[in-house]
């Protein structure tokens, strides 16, 4: 230890024991009653709005434990807090709730299956981030070649903005979506800073303009959820029930691109985990998809924001000409 001109302390502890997330920023405490609380979704102690600046903060693999902690004790207070929860934890790369037995300790636990309400919504969002994986995948894979993580704070992209400095209730899911969660009890709207350029609601397609803020809807069984303009989102094509044992690489069999069209000149790529890729070039109101040696070689659909209609991709497809006015 002599020759050592510099150490590193690493610091690992539990993320329930002793508030430990005041140590440790790669990890929520989650172990914990999630109660609403005067500074936003969270936990009932000190730590109380931990959750969504260290998921932030913390590495790739960075998600949110549902409703409860690891013993079976803890459990979210109400059903509006059940559901915001799980809303916010389909929209991280990892999606679970600990299904242990809350109510043989704490009776008026709420969990997913308290009632018809919370297993709706359980059901939606379980959809909605089974749907994911091919983006998530592909973020994962940058992840692992760059260290970018995939659950990110806005201002690591948006470095120029000192808006997005001061962002600690919202955060990208990768480059093209931008999720900002419900923090306050009763609340059914949100107000929502948008980085530079077009932004869409995922829900309804509504158009917002940044950078600057906007008042959006943020209805009970909705969480805020937007995509950027001009991007391709990739998705599968079909629901799954569960992923379980589905080499990686199926999960390109079958995708759905949705893209968001701005009316400007502009160009937007995807790179999948197997480094295959495709190029969406906007002109007017012409789209052009172009896709390399093995992107071709699968079959697609597309989805295009506000158009009703679904556009097929047939395999050895070498480019995709689209006609927004032609989709109409």
């Amino acid at each position: 230890m002599k020759n050592v001109k510099y150490a590193t302390l690493v610091v690992y502890t539990i993320t329930g024991g002793c508030h430990s997330v005041k140590h440790n920023s790669c990890q929520p405490d989650t172990a914990r009653e999630h109660v609403w609380c005067e500074k936003g979704i969270g936990l009932g102690h000190d730590d109380a709005d931990a959750s969504l600046k260290t998921g932030t903060s913390a590495h790739c693999k960075t998600y949110c434990k549902l409703f409860d902690a690891f013993d079976g004790g803890d459990a979210a207070s109400s059903v509006e807090l059940s559901m915001r929860w799980c809303q916010l934890g389909a929209l991280t790369p990892l999606m679970r709730e600990h299904l242990v037995p809350k109510r043989m300790t704490n009776p008026n636990a709420v969990d997913m299956w308290t009632n018809e309400t919370t297993v709706d919504t359980w059901r939606r969002y379980a959809r909605l981030h089974n749907a994911l994986p091919p983006y998530l995948y592909a973020y994962g894979a940058q992840a692992y070649q760059t260290g970018q993580p995939t659950m990110r704070d806005v201002v690591l992209r948006y470095p120029d903005h000192p808006e997005a400095l001061s962002q600690d209730y919202q955060y990208l899911l990768g480059d093209e979506l931008l999720v900002a969660p419900v923090v306050e009890e009763g609340a059914t709207t949100r107000n929502v800073w948008f980085p530079p350029g077009a932004w869409f609601s995922f829900w309804d397609h509504q158009r917002y303009e940044g950078p600057g803020y906007h008042e959006v809807p943020a209805p009970l069984e909705e969480i805020p959820l937007f995509v950027r303009g001009g991007a391709i989102l990739p998705l599968l094509a079909e629901p799954v029930v569960t992923l379980a044992k589905v080499p990686a690489d199926d999960l390109l069999r079958h995708l759905e691109f949705r893209l968001y069209p701005t009316g400007r000149d502009g160009e937007s790529h995807v790179t999948f985990h197997d480094g295959s890729s495709i190029t969406l070039q906007e002109s007017g109101d012409s789209l052009v998809l172009s896709f390399d040696e093995e992107a071709r070689a699968r079959s697609y659909q597309l989805r295009i924001a506000g158009h009703d209609v679904k556009v097929p991709v047939p395999a050895q497809s070498d480019e995709m000409r689209i006609s927004l006015d032609a989709t109409r």
